[in-house]
């Protein structure tokens, strides 16, 4: 204790700067958290656990940007005459695949139907032993 100095005023004192050291710690972790830096950093750990976790749906989600991408571009002149050479290939093929589709359509149709009247059928009693 010094001699002009009572100890209520050294201990608010050092209250004071216990306090002033505690913001200090507190600004100094805001700053790190908000950090632009910090954030991109954490984020892109954040992106690679998922990958490791899940590799189909990283894939997934380049796949998806790939194409959302690809929407930004105009096609090329190579791009549209492949497009029209497959056009016209598959242009005979298009009746057939949609007479199929309308048969597995109706073949399913018709499979439901009776799933669902067999459903609605109570069930048989079990037998006494």
């Amino acid at each position: 204790m010094s001699a002009g100095t009572s100890p209520s005023a050294e201990s608010e004192a050092s209250d004071v700067e216990r306090i002033r050291d505690d913001v200090d710690v507190t600004l100094d972790a805001l700053s790190e958290r908000v950090s632009p830096r910090r954030i991109a950093q954490r984020r892109k750990a954040a992106v690679r656990r998922r990958r490791r976790r899940n590799p189909l749906a990283a894939g997934l989600v380049a796949f998806g940007a790939g194409m959302l991408l690809a929407t930004l571009f105009p096609p090329t002149g190579a791009e549209q005459r492949a497009a029209s050479a497959v056009q016209e290939r598959v242009k005979p093929l298009k009746d057939p695949a949609l007479e199929a589709g309308r048969e597995m359509k109706d073949h399913t149709q018709g499979a439901r139907g009776r799933a669902r009247s067999r459903s609605r059928r109570p069930l048989p009693r079990p037998r006494k032993r």
